[in-house]
């Protein structure tokens, strides 16, 4: 059974937030190949406070209070999250879509644990050296000052999967060309991925391939169970505005194909590259750049991240909702 931190920004149930983080979590807590050691939470899709009470509601609504869920950073190394916030914010002004009520702290009855999620990290490794796979499906702030804090952690890491950036083109994001997890905390992003540990990065332009719909949704209501009532409960929602922002009848599954890659790696094509993020540029802060055409490679940059490439969506799709029941 593989060791897993599940580093995360659920988003699930709150504000109309994407609900992909929560599916993925539901995968990783029903597969009896991955033993979860617990969840880290991170500034991103929802603020650190709302992201914990997100994850212990979905917890206790799957019965499964055996997980520990530990708060990590409030915000980005450098950045300000709030210019990120209002655009988003303005996005579905503009689309008239009206955002459901978030799940407030009243509604959970489990705690999350008092340690800080950075240490967690570093105890974890340190207790299973060479075991532990990093899942990181949410800006990478706390693997980052994991990392920072000991320097030597990335040695003893088995491997980190980041759902994040994009091989060609993200298609996620504030602006043309970065991906809202790297977005959120480039420098984060930067410190990753110069940190020489085994990484294995999923990206949006992945993601797009995946697509989750109304008749889906039936499939998992079928399901019934309380995870799965909640499930469809927070996604129709979420498909609405989807629409009504971006006129599709669908939403994107970025963070499960982490999961599943983590899970079966003959779903994925897969490419060992030379990957960096811009943090300086005007237009381009956030940007994944991706050795594609292997230039810098001849510059003295050794390929660093086994990028994925390509999918094969029968078979995650498959997956995906098999642990969904």
């Amino acid at each position: 059974m593989k060791k897993i931190i599940l580093d995360t920004d659920p988003g699930i149930g709150a504000l109309g937030a994407d609900i992909d983080d929560g599916l993925a979590i539901v995968m990783a807590l029903n597969s009896e190949e991955l033993e979860t050691l617990g969840l880290t939470i991170v500034n991103g899709n929802v603020t650190q406070e709302q992201g914990t009470i997100n994850a212990l509601n979905l917890l206790q609504i799957m019965g499964r209070t055996d997980i520990p869920v530990f708060p990590g950073a409030k915000k980005p190394i450098l950045q300000d999250m709030i210019e990120i916030r209002n655009t988003f914010s303005r996005i579905m002004e503009k689309s008239g879509w009206e955002k459901p009520s978030p799940v407030s702290e009243s509604e959970v009855n489990i705690k999350p644990e008092p340690d800080h999620a950075v240490d967690f990290i570093i105890e974890q490794v340190y207790k299973y050296p060479y075991e532990i796979t990093m899942i990181c499906i949410g800006p990478l702030t706390n693997l980052a000052m994991a990392i920072c804090k000991q320097p030597d952690l990335p040695g003893l890491i088995k491997e980190t999967i980041i759902m994040g950036g994009g091989w060609t083109q993200p298609l996620d994001c504030y602006t043309s060309v970065a991906e809202f997890n790297m977005y959120c905390d480039p420098e984060a992003a930067k410190i990753v991925l110069a940190s020489g540990m085994q990484l294995r990065m999923v990206g949006y332009d992945i993601a797009v391939k995946s697509r989750l719909t109304k008749e889906h949704l039936k499939i998992i209501s079928d399901y019934n169970t309380p995870t799965s009532k909640f499930i469809v409960k927070t996604a129709e929602p979420w498909l609405e505005f989807m629409y009504a922002a971006f006129g599709v009848n669908y939403c994107y599954l970025p963070d499960p194909q982490a999961i599943a890659w983590a899970l079966d790696e003959k779903l994925f094509s897969s490419e060992d590259m030379y990957v960096d993020i811009e943090t300086k540029g005007d237009l381009t802060r956030g940007m994944i750049v991706v050795d594609r055409n292997k230039a810098l490679r001849k510059c003295s940059n050794p390929t660093n991240v086994n990028v994925c490439t390509d999918i094969n969506n029968d078979g995650f799709m498959e997956t995906m909702l098999d642990l969904l029941k």
